[in-house]
């Protein structure tokens, strides 16, 4: 039987390759293989494995146009696709780490939380190899930097309110500051108020 890859492998980068993968998919009511079926985003979920080398556009693809429930539902075959992968012994390191690239950079496309919570449970695990921390730590900021910051809400001081009897109240001569008293907010003293001394 041919794998997903051997279907693929021919095809080339246009939008036909669209078109092929919801037929691989076998969506829709025409049975697999047929073009003409309408395509569903959750067809393509299945299609989300370890030897899908068109595997970051079939999960951009989901993420584009597939609802939240089926984001989510790539976001859980990712994540167990990653855990597989980094723990199958038979891979050498050149072969996971191929792949492992291939499904971390699909994992930028849909920041579940099960891929953060994941992406994050690596970057911080000493104990893995720095490359496989590396693109975990590659994903996590991806989507930091993706997210603009909420502006942080300070709240307002309180106003400082003075009651009336607060006031300053200078005596001045008469007439002879009274302008220059009223720019700067000074008011003459009333004959009736007694002035405030602190």
């Amino acid at each position: 039987m041919r794998t997903f890859g051997d279907r693929i492998l021919g095809l080339t980068r246009s939008t036909a390759t669209l078109a092929v993968l919801f037929s691989l998919a076998g969506c829709g009511a025409g049975g697999p293989g047929s073009p003409t079926s309408n395509p569903m985003p959750q067809d393509l979920v299945p299609l989300i494995s370890a030897d899908n080398p068109y595997l970051s556009r079939t999960v951009m693809l989901i993420a584009q146009t597939g609802d939240q429930a089926t984001v989510y539902a790539a976001g859980e075959r990712l994540t167990a696709l990653a855990v597989q992968l980094i723990d199958d012994p038979t891979l050498h390191d050149g072969l996971r780490q191929r792949r492992l690239s291939q499904v971390y950079s699909a994992m930028v496309a849909v920041p579940t939380p099960s891929v953060m919570l994941h992406c994050r449970a690596i970057a911080n695990d000493l104990g893995r190899s720095p490359w496989l921390r590396a693109m975990s730590t590659a994903v996590v900021l991806a989507q930091a930097d993706a997210v603009p910051p909420q502006p942080t809400r300070t709240p307002d001081p309180a106003p400082v309110m003075t009651p009336p009897s607060s006031a300053v109240v200078v005596s001045t001569p008469a007439d002879a500051d009274a302008e220059a008293n009223a720019r700067v907010g000074i008011r003459p003293a009333d004959e009736t108020e007694t002035p405030v001394t602190e």
